[in-house]
């Protein structure tokens, strides 16, 4: 697979950034007919999403913002920020039943999971 980068120029371009790369990380993987789609939404927080994963019908990832620290002005005048920032990659038992019949949810759920990573770690 291409490899997909995140380019951006100001904190507050970081959240559609990583959503961006991850609609093209799912175009990817449909065209390999690894899932049917999948959907993309904010980490709502523990309580909000034991409700969101109830209702799973698809592969979901949530961009989660944990929080940040400022640094200090740097020599060249530029000023540093920490951002942490998690993907919970969900996947219920109906989604591997879409693609494959033959593929267990643990199988997809591994194989998503190593996907995400790569791009995690590309764009590190």
């Amino acid at each position: 697979m291409e490899p997909i980068i995140v380019i951006i120029s100001k904190p507050s371009q970081f959240y559609q950034a990583i959503r961006q790369a991850l609609q093209a990380l799912a175009v990817q993987w449909k065209a390999l007919d690894m899932v049917e789609d999948v959907i993309i939404k904010s980490y709502q927080g523990p309580e909000r999403q034991a409700q969101a994963y109830a209702v799973l019908t698809l592969p979901t990832i949530f961009i989660e913002f944990e929080w940040q620290v400022e640094h200090a002005l740097n020599g060249q005048g530029q000023y540093g920020y920490a951002y942490h920032i998690k993907l919970h990659c969900a996947v219920p038992q109906t989604a591997a039943q879409q693609t494959d019949p033959s593929t267990e949810v643990e199988l997809l759920s591994l194989d998503l999971q190593a996907e995400l990573t790569r791009l995690v770690d590309e764009n590190t």
